[in-house]
């Protein structure tokens, strides 16, 4: 059962929510009534506790706003105004009970238990199943008489499975229906959980394949006999969500996220737009609030590195604009002019933003070539019929391909620091470079600075090609493991060794075909996909739950811990090729979780990548101490902790084949 908790007493809701998930709920708590209304209509919740006075839309309104909008969960007032008045006022806006604080937390207990019941169109809320008897009431589980002692996930495992027992239950669905939003687990801790319940159950005498795994689909109640359970009825229960594949389903995951974070932006703007006529009306200089502005940036991030990831690559780089605005602001002293400049073009950005996100990106539908993901490719060329029709054939594989006609253009995507500064970077998968050295008088083996050009033409060829064969140094320098290809136009040894200097991974020579040329953009893309078991241990649930689908593109596969105690058990079940650890944890840090791998024979000179919140050179030197390989400091875009990833991988086995 989840529980949505509204409360700005911070004291209290800590207390409530660690009470109320020893009664095995799932608890999510915010402490606005704008955050309680993005939750509360965004995410299905089986109750609401709502506090009456709350920052921006009080309890009451906040109530009788989800009624009008056709919301019928239960809805409980937890509040200090306690009159019969206020308690009638509560009601009447749509409450289903009302609490006053103080409070006992046997008695709100009993009427959540209460509310749920009522809620719940079945008679009785004892479950059966076999010789399994779950109590809601009273959270005991026993079976042939005999007590089970659960931990509040196993709980809440087998009152899953119960409760749906008609259906084959899929990890991601266990996930969303057992852990809050602020969670996610790896797949490895929903097995560790599952394990652990069915030891409990063969221990008490139920057969140990009660709970039985489905290969490649999920887990279900395994009927040996013929259950009784008091649940049935005339149509069997709707699965807790739908099923959905590819990156439809990620998406339908991640999309109720991007509005949230939206409505972040929209609320900031309508927040400051009131600060801002308040100041003017005042006489005063506009100072806008620190805290909503971080909390601002922080979404407008996120929506940009999300939003990349879908295809929404116009929308990535709106919502990148959105953050450099906000950087820019609040600074002390600031004129209204400059500040209502900046409310009309943070106005147009976000409207333009919103009207991007109103249509599914293009990559949700599969091409021929990738079935979950859609490469990006740089073609850096004059835009001729010869590109054109490369780009068409590139497309029609399912490569996403941007063209750049001239360096500059080429440089304005790659780096932003040599365009407007809110411009967000193009990272390619593959980079495609047309070279001519036919213009040139002297061959590549003599020095492109020493030789002496005859004609204008000459001396404007050399240097295009100078700066091209700089862009493919710069590549290699900047972002190693991205495939360059080059077409050149003349094949000698020269020009081949000057481009392997440079950092290119193929040579073709023209002519060539387009198809010919998407077949090895192909072979290249696919050459750099590995299918190596990676475990990253965080304790930001967040970030870990966007890992699994923004790393998708390179084939990982990929183990996300977020509670270090559960590390070892992890460890020997993914045994993973490359281990990235988080520095800062609670209970234990990154650094004693190295030592602890480095002391075991078996992964001795398992790489490790540690990542840390602190550009702290004492940080660095004491996890590279302890037998760290690598060492990057937050915040990181996935395809930089994907490129060290991969450079470690790719180091790993050429020493493996030096050694054999």
């Amino acid at each position: 059962m989840r529980i949505l908790l509204i409360d700005n007493d911070e004291s209290l809701v800590e207390s409530l929510k660690q009470n109320l998930s020893r009664q095995n709920y799932v608890v999510d708590a915010v402490t606005t009534g704008e955050a309680g209304w993005q939750y509360g209509s965004t995410y299905p919740y089986d109750l609401i506790i709502l506090d009456w006075v709350l920052p921006g839309i009080d309890g009451i309104t906040l109530c009788q706003k989800f009624r009008v909008n056709g919301y019928h969960f239960p809805i409980l007032i937890l509040t200090t105004r306690n009159s019969s008045q206020d308690k009638a006022r509560g009601l009447d806006a749509g409450a289903d009970d009302y609490l006053g604080k103080p409070f006992d937390l046997e008695e709100l207990g009993a009427r959540i238990r209460a509310l749920l019941r009522r809620d719940n169109t079945e008679p009785l809320p004892i479950i059966v199943w076999e010789n399994i008897q779950l109590d809601p009431c009273s959270c005991e589980v026993a079976y042939d008489g005999h007590l089970l002692s659960l931990t509040a996930k196993e709980y809440g495992l087998l009152e899953l499975l119960l409760r749906h027992h008609h259906y084959v239950l899929q990890t991601e669905e266990i996930i969303d229906n057992l852990w809050s939003s602020e969670e996610y687990p790896a797949e490895a801790t929903v097995r560790s959980h599952l394990r652990s319940l069915r030891q409990k159950l063969k221990q008490a005498g139920a057969p140990g394949d009660l709970i039985e795994t489905v290969r490649g689909v999920g887990y279900r109640l395994k009927t040996l006999t013929n259950p009784g359970h008091v649940l049935t009825s005339a149509a069997p229960p709707e699965p807790p969500n739908p099923p959905m594949t590819g990156l439809t389903a990620i998406w339908g995951k991640y999309q109720k996220q991007q509005q949230i974070q939206l409505a972040i932006l929209d609320q900031t703007l309508d927040q400051t737009l009131a600060q801002m006529v308040a100041a003017i009306q005042s006489g005063l200089n506009f100072s806008p609030n620190p805290s909503h502005w971080e909390q601002a940036k922080l979404s407008a991030c996120k929506l940009s590195e999300s939003l990349e990831l879908f295809g929404f690559d116009q929308g990535s780089r709106l919502a990148h604009t959105l953050e450099h605005l906000l950087q820019q602001f609040p600074q002390p002293d600031l004129q209204t002019s400059e500040f209502t400049d900046f409310v009309k073009q943070f106005q147009v950005t976000l409207r333009a933003l919103h009207q991007e996100l109103a249509v599914a990106p293009e990559m949700l539908t599969p091409k021929k070539q990738f079935a979950d993901f859609n490469p990006v490719a740089l073609l850096v060329s004059e835009e001729n019929s010869f590109a054109q029709s490369l780009v068409k054939a590139a497309q029609s594989t399912g490569i996403r391909t941007f063209l750049a006609p001239t360096l500059a253009a080429a440089k304005n995507l790659l780096y932003p620091e040599t365009s407007p500064s809110w411009q967000m970077p193009l990272r390619p998968d593959i980079v495609v470079v047309k070279l001519t050295f036919q213009a040139i008088a002297h061959p590549m083996n003599h020095s492109l600075s020493n030789a002496m050009p005859q004609t204008r033409t000459e001396v404007d060829a050399r240097l295009d090609l100078s700066e091209r064969l700089a862009l493919i140094s710069e590549l290699k320098l900047r972002s190693p493991t991205c495939p360059v290809l080059v077409i050149a136009d003349q094949d000698q040894f020269a020009e081949r060794l000057e481009i392997a200097r440079r950092g290119g991974w193929l040579f073709l020579r023209e002519p060539v075909t387009p198809g010919e040329v998407v077949a090895q953009m192909i072979n290249l893309f696919q050459s750099t996909q590995g299918d190596e078991r990676i475990m990253i241990v965080d304790d930001n649930r967040e970030w870990l739950g966007r890992l699994p689908s923004s790393l998708q593109p390179w084939g990982f596969k990929l183990t996300t811990l977020g509670d270090t105690r559960q590390f070892w058990h992890v460890l020997c079940a993914v045994d993973p090729h490359l281990l990235v650890l988080q520095v800062e944890m609670p209970h234990v840090s990154g650094i004693e979780l190295c030592q602890v791998v480095r002391s075991h024979p078996r992964w001795h000179h398992l790489p490790i990548i540690f990542l840390s919140d602190q550009p702290d050179l004492s940080i660095q030197r004491q996890a590279f101490s302890v037998g760290g390989d690598d060492f990057l400091t937050k915040p990181l875009i996935s395809q930089d902790l994907a490129n060290r990833i991969r450079n470690r991988l790719g180091r790993v086995r050429t020493l493996q084949d030096q050694t054999e």
